[in-house]
């Protein structure tokens, strides 16, 4: 170790020392500088991210707006059309084979119920026309289903009070 004190003290002077001092300094300022480089790319990127990720948010906002408005004004047009029409709302259920229920899920006897036979082209038997169905009654009908003719997935649906079709799903059969 002394040999090494002794080689350093020979060759270097005082006078030295600033210039190492500077060569010291300017190194510790070129890592400082590399690394706030890499730290602002880094950031520039993590600012773009966010910068696409809020004009999907402000999308997405707007399109609830519109759609919430959309919603809104539907449902206040449909209550103030459907005010005089009776709460009544239908399911279908698979029974067995050929057979199906058309049930009346809603609160209040529908009357006058008719089925548009029309999508089942000749495949249906016994559907609803003119008739009673009770709050929680049923109404069953035959769906014969073929290889010519695929059955509809959906019945089409009108009784006193709605004057305009609802569409009610069809399950398919379950087969066992």
């Amino acid at each position: 170790m002394n040999a090494i004190i002794e080689w350093f003290t020979a060759n270097f002077t005082l006078s030295d020392l600033p210039g190492w001092l500077g060569l010291v300094f300017g190194g510790t300022s070129l890592l400082v500088s590399w690394r706030n480089l890499s730290w602002a790319k880094r950031s520039a990127v993590a600012n773009e991210k966010a910068a696409d990720a809020s004009v999907r948010s402000a999308n997405a906002a707007e399109k609830a707006a519109a759609y919430n408005e959309l919603t809104s004004h539907n449902v206040s047009a449909r209550e103030s059309s459907t005010s005089t029409a009776p709460d009544v709302s239908w399911t279908i259920e698979h029974f067995r084979n050929a057979a199906y229920v058309l049930i009346n899920s809603g609160s209040q006897v529908a009357t006058g119920v008719t089925a548009d036979a029309t999508p089942f082209g000749g495949l249906a038997r016994e559907l609803p026309k003119d008739a009673a169905v009770r709050a929680g009654g049923q109404h069953r009908f035959l769906l014969v289903e073929t290889w010519q003719k695929a059955a509809p997935r959906e019945m089409w649906l009108t009784w006193d009070g709605q004057d305009e079709p609802v569409a009610v799903p069809m399950p398919y059969p379950t087969r066992g």
